[in-house]
């Protein structure tokens, strides 16, 4: 009983106990994971052959430039005997489409200046003055175009 007193009493018996069980449980877990792991010293990498690589073909492939993909590669093949030609019947006009037209385009302009901070609401909002109070941290946000509108009063 004097032993718990004395734990009781001491922060530092306290810190110490709690400090070798946890390093106990550590060890624990580690040799519970060392346990599950196969230590076969039978097994011999496997050998790989190393074939050269013909780089003047390669270059002379890429310099040449031959289409290497086409749409006939990607789409599926109709044919009757096909199961997905029978569930996905195709017209001639779709067959003659090209769909991997390149050369534009196509999504949203996410770079707008003028829409850095858009307005939404009815009334405008009052402009912030910009200045300059030192010649470090300036910010590249100029004054809104929005700012300099009229404003909707409703009375």
């Amino acid at each position: 009983m004097s032993v718990f007193k004395s734990i009781f009493k001491s922060d530092f018996l306290k810190i110490a106990l709690v400090l070798v069980g946890v390093y106990l449980i550590v060890t624990y877990i580690k040799k519970e994971t060392l346990e599950n792991v196969d230590y076969s010293k039978d097994s011999q990498p496997a050998e790989v052959s190393l074939k050269p690589i013909d780089e003047e073909a390669q270059l002379s492939a890429i310099v040449s430039g031959k289409d290497e993909l086409k749409a006939e590669d990607l789409l599926p093949k109709y044919d009757d005997a096909s199961e997905f030609a029978k569930q996905n019947p195709v017209s001639k006009l779709l067959q003659e489409q090209n769909f991997l037209i390149s050369g534009y385009h196509v999504g949203v302009n996410t770079v707008m200046q003028s829409n850095k901070i858009p307005y939404h609401d009815l009334r405008s909002v009052p402009p912030i003055p910009k200045e300059n109070i030192s010649p470090f941290m300036n910010s590249s946000y100029e004054t809104p175009v929005g700012s300099n509108r009229r404003k909707l009063e409703i009375a």
